[in-house]
């Protein structure tokens, strides 16, 4: 029997809605996530509910009432934002709905829709039945890898509307998929701009809103890596990235950040002096809100990488660590701790990097280095 949606109902629809349609006013993705099932959870009356979103080489999987680590591990990354089970016949079944154009489906449709009787498979037995979700009903987004939002019940008789209740659901689809369009739109933004910063020459440090660093590129690592007092200088970086958005942050409805200021920030190590400069990133970028992002220019040159060493030296992964430690001046005894070995260790490790590279001092072995750094980077 059919029942009608209470005043109660339609603001629980509300808020569903609400929840669907702001994925960049959370903090994070799962807070997102979980607030959308727990909404979801209350307004269809089930205490299972399942969100699914797409990610480059993976799923996001939110849950509320049920473990959603059954659910992420029958679903396999193909490809960036394509993902398909493990199962052949879930595959085919969401293939066919997906041809059928079906935005809402439940349980029940599902052998008519594929010609597969979801109840003979090892998915149905293994985790639907088991976890109450044996009568299921899904949202779903056109591609592949577009998102699935559903409700389980142990019981057709538990639908809080009866017949109409998958009706009720499919009044979500429009929010749950643009929901899902504001989720793919930031994390593509967010990945081309991390792709751009990463290949650049100066060390960069992202910061959110409330002081927490979001993203480093290779080259701040390196420079950290390099840098006896690194973890100082990460701390004096962000206490730069602190003040930089307390002081010239940006209204929230400003067009357009600030530009980047001039460089007039200086911080000194007994390894190198570096240059700063500060700016911020919109809305919607690195973060949902506001971010400062510091750029670091170093005053020497920084050393070649591990790999750099590897690939065009010859060494061994270890050994390249050595001659970088060695190049930047530190003992026997500094090595030995810093790559926790024996002094005696650290000595013949010393001396097989000189004679691989055919240098007869530590200073030669410095000048060799800065000298490829300079020639790689520049060629």
């Amino acid at each position: 029997m059919a029942a009608s949606l209470t005043d109660r109902d339609l603001r629980r629809q509300t808020e569903v809605v609400q929840e669907l349609l702001s994925p960049l006013e959370h903090d994070s993705v799962p807070a997102w996530g979980q607030q959308v099932v727990s909404a979801l959870s209350e307004f269809l009356r089930s205490g299972r509910a399942l969100l699914f979103l797409p990610t480059r080489g993976g799923i996001h999987a939110f849950a509320s009432g049920v473990p959603a680590e059954p659910f992420r591990e029958a679903v396999r990354a193909t490809s960036p934002g394509a993902n398909h089970f493990y199962d052949p016949a879930l595959d085919r079944t969401m293939a066919a709905i997906r041809r059928r154009g079906l935005g809402a489906w439940s349980t029940p449709m599902i052998p008519e829709v594929s010609g597969i009787e979801l109840e003979r498979q090892p998915f149905y037995h293994e985790v639907l039945r088991p976890l109450g979700m044996a009568h299921l009903l899904a949202l779903g987004a056109p591609s592949p890898g577009g998102g699935i939002l559903s409700v389980g019940y142990d019981d057709p008789s538990e639908r809080p509307f009866g017949d109409r209740t998958l009706a009720a659901f499919d009044t979500l689809r429009p929010a749950f998929r643009a929901g899902v369009r504001s989720f793919e739109r930031f994390r593509q933004r967010a990945g081309a701009l991390r792709h751009v910063l990463s290949d650049s020459e100066l060390g960069l440090l992202v910061v959110g809103p409330d002081g927490e660093i979001l993203w480093t590129n290779s080259r701040l690592d390196g420079l950290l890596e390099e840098d006896p007092a690194g973890s100082d200088l990460m701390a004096r970086l962000l206490r730069v990235a602190r003040a930089a958005r307390r002081s010239r942050i940006p209204g929230r409805k400003a067009a357009r950040p600030e530009p980047v200021r001039k460089p007039r920030d200086r911080i000194r190590t007994e390894w190198d002096t570096y240059r700063l400069a500060a700016g911020f990133l919109p809305p919607g970028t690195a973060h949902r809100d506001w971010a400062v992002v510091v750029a670091v220019r170093p005053g020497r040159i920084a050393l070649p990488t591990v790999r750099e060493l590897q690939e065009f030296e010859g060494l061994t992964e270890r050994q390249a660590e050595v001659a970088r430690l060695l190049a930047r001046g530190l003992s026997n005894r500094q090595i030995a701790a810093r790559l926790d070995v024996s002094p005696n260790t650290a000595r013949h490790l010393a001396q097989t990097v000189l004679e691989k590279l055919r240098l007869h001092s530590r200073k030669a072995l410095g000048l060799r280095l800065l000298e490829r750094a300079r020639r790689w980077r520049s060629g």
